[in-house]
């Protein structure tokens, strides 16, 4: 019997696991209020802020030199034109 890439004995070599059982991203959220969107990562802290909790961070003594990295906004896809199929759906 030959060894099939996903686990499934009962599937063809070459079919992809089901889409349930992909991971799906979970939306970024704000570590330390655990309740908005982040806009900025603290490299030292570890850790994403969002604008309210990043105000906080930014003016306690020992954690307002900590290097920041904004955060990409996420990607949304846009739909195409149903005719060409090259240019955004207006």
């Amino acid at each position: 019997m030959a060894s099939h890439q996903y686990g499934d004995p009962g599937a063809a070599c070459s079919d992809p696991p089901a889409d349930d059982d992909k991971k799906k991203e979970a939306p970024l959220i704000c570590d330390d209020c655990e309740d908005a969107p982040p806009i900025q990562y603290c490299a030292e802290c570890a850790m994403l802020y969002c604008v309210e909790c990043l105000a906080g961070h930014a003016k306690k003594k020992r954690t307002k030199d900590h290097p920041l990295v904004p955060v990409a906004p996420p990607v949304v896809p846009v739909p195409l034109c149903d005719d060409c199929e090259d240019a955004p759906s207006i």
